[in-house]
C-alpha cells in the first residue's frame, strides 16, 4: 500500500493499492485494515505533550506491567527483541528509537482514553472503535494506509485536518463545474474587473484537531527519527525528511510515514 498525499488541502496525488487491477479490485490502501505498528507512536507522545510532557521530559525505559483481571493476570511490556530496557531517557529519544516501554509509560501517565481520543480526533480510526488497553500505544489496533497518512499530513499542516480528497471537481457535458472537492469561499475572486484591492485569499482547509504548537513538536522530534533514529538511512537522501518507521509481522508488514 502506497499514498502520497498534499498535506495543505488533502488532495491525494499518487495512491498503489496492489499488483495489478485484473487479478482483484481490492485496494490495500484504503481498504485493508493493517496495524500500524510504531508507525501509531508520535500521536501517543503528542498526547503526553497536551498532558504537559516536553521533548525533555525524562520518560523511565523500564518494564511496565499491567493487571488484566484474574482470567489473564498480568501483562509485562517489553522493547522490540525482548530487551527489558533500563535507565531514564528524554521523551525525544523514545519516539528516535521507537522504545515500546517508554511509550508505554507516556501513554499511561497521560490517561489511556485520552490517547484514544488523540487517534480518533487524527482520523486514524472512527470513534469508538478502540477501547483504553495499553497495548493500542503500540500500534496492536487496525487502521489503513490512507488513514495514517493523513493523519500524519496533519501534522505537518500544524494540526489542521483535511478530508482526503480523490477527485478534485466534477463538470457536466457543457463544463459547468456542478461539484468540487475544495469547498471554500473566496469572495471577490469572481469580480469582472480588478478594484485596486488586495488579492483575494482562499481561508484555511480542515478542521483544527490539534494544538499547533504539539503538532510542530511532534514534527521537529520525528525528524530526529530520520537523522539519529530507525530511519537513519534515509538521510543520504539530503532531503528535509520526517517520518516514523513501523512493523507489525516482522519484515513482512513493514511501514515508513513521513
Amino acid at each position: 500500500g502506497f499514498v502520497v498525499q498534499d498535506p495543505h488541502t488533502g488532495r491525494v496525488l499518487a495512491m498503489q493499492g496492489g499488483f495489478d487491477s485484473r487479478l482483484g479490485a481490492f485496494n490495500r490502501a484504503t481498504q485493508a485494515e493493517r496495524q500500524p505498528g510504531s508507525t501509531i507512536k508520535p500521536f501517543v507522545y503528542a498526547t503526553g505533550l497536551d498532558n504537559g510532557m516536553t521533548p525533555a521530559t525524562m520518560v523511565p525505559d523500564s518494564q511496565y506491567c499491567y493487571y488484566q483481571g484474574a482470567n489473564l493476570g498480568e501483562k509485562c511490556f517489553t522493547n522490540f527483541g525482548g530487551s527489558r530496557g533500563g535507565g531514564e531517557h528524554p521523551m525525544r529519544y523514545g519516539l528516535e528509537q521507537s522504545k515500546n516501554l517508554m511509550t508505554v509509560h507516556i501513554a499511561m501517565d497521560s490517561g489511556m482514553p485520552n490517547v484514544i481520543r488523540t487517534f480518533e480526533q487524527m482520523g486514524i480510526i472512527d470513534k469508538g472503535v478502540y477501547q483504553p488497553y495499553p497495548a493500542y500505544a503500540l500500534g496492536a489496533g487496525d487502521t489503513t494506509v490512507l488513514r495514517m497518512v493523513n493523519a500524519y499530513s496533519t501534522l505537518v499542516n500544524n494540526g489542521r485536518l483535511n478530508e482526503p480528497s480523490l477527485i478534485d471537481y466534477v463538470q457536466d457535458r457543457r463544463g459547468k463545474v456542478i461539484w468540487r472537492a475544495d469547498q471554500r469561499d473566496c469572495s471577490n475572486c469572481n469580480m469582472v474587473e480588478w478594484d485596486g484591492s488586495p488579492m483575494p485569499r482562499f481561508g484555511s482547509n480542515g478542521r483544527q484537531v490539534m494544538d499547533r504548537r504539539t503538532a510542530y513538536q511532534v514534527v521537529h522530534m520525528l525528524e530526529g527519527v530520520v537523522q539519529r533514529g530507525t530511519a537513519v538511512r534515509l538521510r543520504d537522501l539530503d532531503f528535509p525528511l520526517f517520518g516514523k518507521t513501523g512493523t507489525s509481522s516482522g519484515p513482512t508488514n513493514a511501514w515508513f510515514v513521513g
